[in-house]
């Protein structure tokens, strides 16, 4: 379920084009160093941190032990969400949802995004679009609206049909949305009191296959999420790209130094030819 293989050479593909555009051939190591400049050191950790639970996610499936990815993929998405917001300061302090968010004071953004909750993550995910309704493939889809009554009514046995049903609706209209609350209502489960407070019973015949069901889904939205990440990436890229065609070759070769004295490498052959 879980590509490595084609989000390794997504990664690559970018690698190589921010390697040409400042002059300097990008090992792996040097790499790492661009991103934590770029993303300060807390912002790669948490990139490692939510392929680490990716990667883990997918280690479950494969041994049929969905609860678990399920728990894992949602951590992965909810870093992925917190990263996006890194990555969208002026779009997310725009957001009722942004302002909403408690503050101690002479919080920064920063603070006030890593702190904040996985609904708070959802909303802006909502409010800012990230997630399009057509996030799960159309086949996927139509079953997923056939088990969608089945899941929730399990997963929400307290909940009234008209309730219920209002769920349908909300899932047939914005189906990633409502599949991430689904998802961190199912990780809410590791804590043991909510199973008899929600009337949600471990034994049930349905469990393992309901929670195959959020998994499936949900997987959808996560590489819709990756994916959001990687073209805001290349969007930065290919605007400073612009400025490509308006450089002489001192301001490239200008550009090349500095990118080698964050970098700070010890030998000359990573300068590009």
């Amino acid at each position: 379920m879980f590509d490595q293989d084609a989000i390794a050479r997504d990664a690559e593909a970018l690698r190589k084009q921010i390697g040409d555009f400042i002059g300097v051939q990008l090992t792996p190591e040097l790499t790492v160093q661009l991103y934590e400049a770029a993303m300060g050191v807390e912002g790669i950790e948490l990139y490692l941190v939510i392929t680490f639970y990716a990667f883990e996610s997918d280690r479950c499936r494969q041994s049929n032990a969905y609860f678990s990815a399920c728990l894992m993929l949602a951590s992965a998405i909810e870093g992925l969400l917190a990263t996006l917001c890194l990555f969208s300061e002026q779009q997310v302090e725009q957001t009722t949802i942004y302002k909403s968010i408690k503050e101690k004071e002479g919080d920064k953004y920063k603070e006030k995004i890593l702190n904040t909750t996985f609904e708070k993550y959802i909303q802006l995910a909502e409010q800012l679009s990230w997630v399009p309704s057509d996030v799960i493939a159309s086949d996927l889809f139509s079953a997923a609206v056939q088990d969608f009554p089945t899941v929730s009514r399990n997963l929400f046995p307290k909940d009234s049909e008209a309730k219920l049903s209002a769920k349908l609706e909300e899932f047939k209209v914005k189906p990633g949305i409502e599949m991430l609350r689904l998802l961190q209502h199912m990780r809410n489960l590791v804590h043991a009191n909510r199973w008899p407070r929600l009337g949600i019973t471990i034994a049930s015949p349905e469990f393992e296959s309901d929670c195959k069901f959020v998994y499936v889904i949900a997987c959808q939205v996560m590489y819709c999420l990756f994916n959001a990440f990687l073209r805001k990436s290349q969007n930065s890229i290919s605007k400073i790209s612009l400025l490509d065609a308006h450089m002489g070759p001192e301001q490239r070769a200008a550009l090349s130094r500095f990118a080698l004295d964050i970098l700070n490498p010890k030998q000359k052959e990573f300068r590009s030819e």
